[in-house]
């Protein structure tokens, strides 16, 4: 770690989101789950969303286009400020896009289509995730150095799960569930795991 990053741990929370905008597109997501254990309440993608409009305020208040154009592939409202309106959100160099909204829905219905037939009660689920992916969040915490980041599998299991819970109408346990969905993402498929049911008799 640099020493530059070191020195910022303890600095400003807008000096630390300035540094990993500009690794690259980065989702609200993404963003927002670098800052997850700073404040209850919100989603990551509104807490990133709320950096980046306050960033994005900050840049216009001192004129600062370089670092609006910083901001602009992955927030509408710099976009707008450069008179870019009609260009689209880069895919975010992070997630690769499986935090969105979309892709979260896509999961949670492979998932209940892989748990369709099957008899439970309770169900948890986990994310196996791919190596790039891995890599990428490694070098997001290294380069990016926030101290109060959450797990992209944490954030993945949690969205997932509560659309999937939706979907299915069945309670999660944490602790013993009958069905466990991993969410395979270099294959693309969501894989049961079922609880072992024990029958004694005499």
């Amino acid at each position: 770690m640099s020493e530059e990053i070191l020195e910022n741990q303890n600095g400003d929370i807008l000096e630390t989101a300035k540094r990993i905008v500009r690794l690259g597109p980065i989702c609200d997501s993404c963003l927002g789950r670098q800052f997850a254990m700073l404040a209850t309440g919100l989603t990551n993608a509104e807490r990133g969303r709320s950096i980046k409009t306050v960033l994005a305020m900050q840049a216009s208040a001192e004129d600062d286009r370089s670092w609006l154009e910083d901001l602009a592939p992955s927030f509408r409202s710099a976009r707008l400020k450069l008179g870019r309106k009609d260009e689209p959100d880069a895919r975010c160099t992070v997630c690769l896009g499986e935090i969105s909204p979309e892709m979260l829905d896509a999961w949670a219905e492979r998932a209940a289509s892989a748990l369709a037939g099957w008899e439970y009660s309770t169900l948890l689920v986990g994310t196996k995730v791919s190596g790039l992916l891995a890599e990428n969040e490694e070098l997001l915490l290294a380069d990016g150095g926030s101290r109060h980041a959450e797990p992209f599998k944490s954030e993945l299991n949690r969205e997932v799960g509560k659309r999937l819970s939706a979907i299915t109408g069945k309670e999660f346990d944490l602790k013993n569930p009958d069905m466990v969905v991993h969410l395979n993402l270099e294959k693309g498929e969501a894989e049961l795991q079922v609880a072992s049911l024990f029958l004694r008799g005499r």
